[in-house]
């Protein structure tokens, strides 16, 4: 097909299940008419399947159709652990605005076993885990055979050297032009910016090592930063992906049962506005 033909494309970035990547690009051609009665248009979903032709009564169903099915082509990648990533390899890609709803997010679990420590923090608990370290060694050898990503922030230097950890991983600098150990470390522009890299496996665990040093120093802090992990929890739960957070602690511990974040009843539930007729 000559470029002519196109009138919309996108580039992407393919991270298969296995963990390989591949570039891809997600495309639609001109519809064509070829009845009075009949229009065909092409699309595609390069570096996954080839596409048929979708024919359509007119020219825009046929486009309609069109995007539906390259929808349900991706949808169906990443039902199976595939993700979309942005051509920088950062992502996952946000689809909403390219396919609204047509795109389902897969289920972050399809069974809910109890006994699971990933089930129990991101279900239970809110993004929540408490491991001991006597188990530290067993329980992140669990994390690599199911397939986590992690990050370990450790406490035991104080606040500190932590906003400094914190600010480098998430590459602060890069993205806001200042340290974030440059202050003391605002909890909103934390929120904005607390962005982890999920793999394609979808799975994703932040570690805190020691973290009574840190709740010592500044309680306020801490349970700012475990408040803003368990409402990322929460959101990628929703795009079917579990994240949540590891503390290390022991029986000990006068963490265990510190009430982090309460649940209020909402007010009432505003529809949107209609839009307006032209």
């Amino acid at each position: 097909m000559s470029p002519v033909d196109l009138i919309a494309e996108v580039e992407v970035l393919l991270a298969h299940p296995d963990g390989r990547r591949a570039p891809g690009k997600i495309w639609v051609a001109r519809p064509e008419r070829v009845s009075d009665r009949e229009a065909v248009c092409s699309i595609g979903v390069d570096g996954l399947q080839a596409l048929r032709p979708i024919h359509g009564s007119d020219c825009l169903q046929a486009m309609l159709l069109a995007l539906r099915l390259a929808a349900g082509t991706i949808g169906d990648f990443m039902a199976k652990g595939g993700q979309l990533l942005y051509p920088d390899g950062s992502g996952p890609m946000d689809l909403e605005p390219y396919f609204g709803s047509l795109v389902s997010a897969r289920a972050a679990f399809t069974d809910l076993q109890w006994l699971r420590l990933d089930v129990r923090g991101v279900v239970s608990s809110a993004g929540l885990a408490v491991v001991r370290p006597a188990d530290r060694k067993r329980c992140t050898a669990w994390f690599v055979s199911e397939g986590y990503s992690s990050f370990t922030i450790d406490c035991a230097s104080g606040k500190k050297d932590v906003l400094r950890q914190v600010g480098q991983h998430l590459k602060w600098r890069e993205q806001f032009g200042y340290d974030f150990e440059d202050g003391e470390g605002n909890l909103d522009a934390l929120n904005d910016g607390f962005d982890f890299e999920i793999p394609a496996s979808g799975r994703f665990v932040l570690e805190l090592s020691e973290p009574e040093v840190l709740w010592r120093e500044d309680a306020r802090w801490f349970e700012g930063l475990l408040s803003i992990a368990s409402d990322h929890s929460r959101r990628h739960l929703a795009l079917g992906h579990r994240f949540f957070t590891v503390l290390w602690a022991d029986d000990t511990s006068p963490l265990l049962g510190l009430v982090v974040e309460k649940v209020a009843v909402p007010y009432p539930w505003t529809p949107p506005p209609r839009p307006t007729q032209a």
